[in-house]
């Protein structure tokens, strides 16, 4: 969406990630590998460190743990709030059909136009023209009114541009459908790895699945995989 308020337009995309659930500094609890990976680093802050670099730990292992056993025969262990980093090597995959051919959405020059009334934070519909396009592309803007760089008074309107688009067929050649599909490949791999995760590499290939040729794309990265679960916590 596209939010327009006097000259200013200001365009926000945010894919929302579930923020961990936080234990209580005082509540013991282990580090456990949030997914798959190959150990590149291990910085325990608290905690006794159960795992090394070049190691193999799979999802929910126990990296750096709460319990720390004293070297005192006899004396009973000690249960910590686990810290630290824990660098790893993982991998993302995503494959996609080769195809020969892609279908490309084309604006007619045709639009249309649907107002509403915001006030107090109400939105009331004013008018539009019922009959709408099969395909279209839609944007929406949104008008506040007020005076000064910042002042925004409770109403505005809000602007639904809906554009005619016919789907075209285009076809390809062979370099160019491989092309298509490693990349949707890759992107959809990329959706799937957090903005701060360091990327390292990137790999692809081709396999052929009944009779079918796939674009196979493995994203290597350098991340972070260590959360915080409390002793005994699944």
């Amino acid at each position: 969406g596209v939010s327009l308020r006097g000259t200013k337009i200001k365009v926000k995309v945010v894919e929302r990630k579930p923020a961990p659930e936080l234990i209580a500094r005082d509540v013991p609890c282990d580090v456990v590998a949030e997914k798959d990976g190959v150990i590149k680093m291990v910085i325990a802050k608290e905690g006794k460190t159960l795992v090394k670099e070049g190691e193999t730990v799979s999802k929910g292992q126990v990296l750096i743990g709460g319990r720390v056993d004293s070297k005192v025969e006899g004396v009973e262990p000690r249960y910590v709030h686990a810290m630290g980093e824990v660098i790893a090597r993982t991998w993302y995959e995503e494959s996609k059909i080769v195809e020969n051919f892609i279908i490309e959405r084309v604006r007619t020059g045709k639009v249309k136009n649907r107002y509403s009334l915001i006030l107090f934070n109400k939105r009331i519909s004013l008018f539009f023209n019922n009959s709408s396009y099969e395909n279209y592309d839609k944007i929406d803007i949104i008008k506040s009114f007020g005076i000064g760089e910042d002042a925004v008074l409770p109403f505005g309107i809000h602007i639904e541009k809906f554009y005619e688009v016919r789907l075209d067929r285009r076809e390809l050649d062979e370099e160019e459908a491989r092309q298509l599909a490693a990349n949707y490949a890759y992107d959809a791999a990329l959706r799937k790895i957090a903005p701060e995760t360091k990327i390292i590499g990137t790999n692809v290939s081709w396999k052929e699945e009944e009779g079918k040729l796939y674009a196979v794309v493995v994203v290597e990265c350098e991340e972070d995989i260590g959360i915080q679960r409390e002793l005994g916590g699944m």
